[in-house]
């Protein structure tokens, strides 16, 4: 019980005492909690959700995770931590065997380690994913069934002193080397995404946020990451229903362009019909193949069918080259009635599947961004033509949709060439100057009809050379 000598900030009320500390650094709220054990008690659901509501572990690390465990287990902090982020520990070399997956080495690797990598093995059994051996789903099993107040899951590369988007050998730091230039495949981010969908299934978790973000190509999600085998799928589809906000870094590469690249993709997308913003980045510069399928599909409506009829002449022979024949081996599209927010990075694609999409979702969406670059490809006219596909899609956007927000990183249009299969054409838009053009505010929709009529290409081509083909 407080007495008359108690001092005045002990006798404020918890909600003003949390509304002053709200507004202090760091170092002052630190240093407020050591005034004394009455102050420091009444600030621990403030210090609690300044400190404990987020935070990171690394994986495979069985001491991050030990620790993370241990706050799951605290009365207190665990109905505090809302938010876990988990980073990517590529340091899976050691000293216990051979390695053979190795396609390539760089060339300013040392000769003289090529002895030593006889020597080597990824530390660690990463198995199927789902049936690997190891602690780690367990694990996380236990941590996501102490929170009670998980909200969020996010999986993405780990920023520190030593860049994860290297391989690193523990015995030699020396030795050092980017990633991507030494794997064909990486299979550790899928191990790693599996890991967590069946641990939050364990865990009868039922986060609103999932955002798997990844440096590179190399370490984005392919579609076999998302496969899910029978027996988990009533489980995992209860963990991802609630979803609301869904960001996939995705590398649909193949190299031997199967009929749907994207079928476990979509199968997931299934399981989460309640989402509000939805984020799909691709790598940069690749195919309109790798995008086509995925987004030609989520385009769609529920329970339509595909076109029987194949398109006749030169626009037949672009879809086929390209690799755009439509695939029967899909799923019925997921509606997404609720569908706020879209956001496509490094987007490539027909001028059709964009109209559809917006069509789809136009009554919901409220912001649609095409990030970083966004190149429309032309399958109907001839790059003599000049024709501008660009200033219908956004007029077509203006009229579907009622946005407040919208942006189109580095526009451009690209045609199929009629002779270099592998190559394409590339044409800059010049928009005011720059490359990039986005607004926000109440009246986007008129602003994304004005830039539509403004809109003009330099037609200055440059021939990129699309990966595995394609356009």
């Amino acid at each position: 019980m407080m007495t008359h000598h108690d001092p005045p900030l002990t006798r404020l009320p918890m909600e003003v005492l949390d509304e002053i500390v709200s507004y202090l650094s760091v170092e002052y709220f630190v240093s407020l909690r050591l005034t004394c054990k009455t102050v420091e008690r009444a600030l621990f659901r403030q210090f609690s959700r300044r400190f404990f509501e987020t935070r990171q572990c690394l994986f495979p690390n069985k001491y991050n995770l030990q620790t993370l465990l241990d706050i799951s287990t605290h009365p207190a902090l665990s109905e505090a931590l809302q938010h876990v982020i988990i980073a990517t520990d590529r340091s899976i070399f050691s000293n216990t065997g051979g390695i053979e997956h190795i396609t390539h080495l760089p060339k300013s690797f040392p000769w003289w380690i090529s002895r030593h990598l006889k020597h080597l093995k990824p530390s660690g059994d990463f198995g199927d994913g789902f049936g690997a051996a190891g602690e780690d789903r367990p694990l996380l099993s236990e941590i996501f069934s102490n929170l009670p107040n998980l909200k969020t899951i996010q999986l993405r590369d780990f920023k520190g002193p030593s860049d994860t988007t290297r391989v690193r050998v523990p015995d030699f730091p020396e030795l050092s080397w980017p990633a991507s230039e030494a794997y064909a495949r990486d299979e550790f981010n899928d191990h790693m995404f599996a890991v967590v969908l069946a641990s939050l299934a364990d865990a009868n978790a039922r986060p609103e946020h999932l955002g798997v973000i990844f440096s590179g190509f190399t370490f984005c999600l392919r579609n076999l990451a998302f496969y899910i085998p029978s027996q988990l799928e009533p489980s995992i589809g209860a963990a991802v229903f609630g979803l609301k906000h869904l960001d996939l870094s995705l590398n649909l590469d193949s190299e031997d362009h199967p009929a749907n690249n994207a079928l476990f993709v979509q199968r997931f997308l299934v399981m989460t019909p309640n989402l509000v913003y939805l984020r799909l980045r691709f790598p940069h510069l690749q195919s309109i193949f790798h995008t086509h399928h995925l987004l030609a599909w989520l385009g769609r409506h529920a329970q339509s069918h595909l076109h029987e009829q194949p398109v006749q002449g030169r626009v037949q022979w672009m879809t086929q080259r390209v690799g755009l024949t439509p695939s029967l081996n899909e799923p019925d599209p997921v509606g997404l009635p609720h569908l706020q927010q879209l956001v496509l990075e490094n987007f490539i694609g027909i001028p059709e599947t964009m109209m559809n999409l917006v069509t789809k979702f136009g009554p919901s969406l409220r912001t649609l961004k095409l990030d970083n670059t966004a190149y429309l490809v032309d399958l109907h006219n001839k790059f003599e033509h000049r024709v501008n596909i660009w200033t219908p899609l956004l007029k077509h956007i203006a009229e579907q949709c009622d946005l407040r927000e919208w942006s189109i990183g580095c526009p451009r249009i690209s045609l199929p060439h009629e002779r270099r299969v592998i190559s394409t054409y590339t044409i800059d838009l010049l928009a005011g100057g720059s490359g990039v053009v986005s607004y926000k505010g109440d009246d986007a929709k008129a602003m994304l009809k004005a830039t539509a009529d403004d809109i003009s290409f330099s037609w200055v081509y440059s021939i990129t050379a699309a990966r595995n083909g394609g356009a």
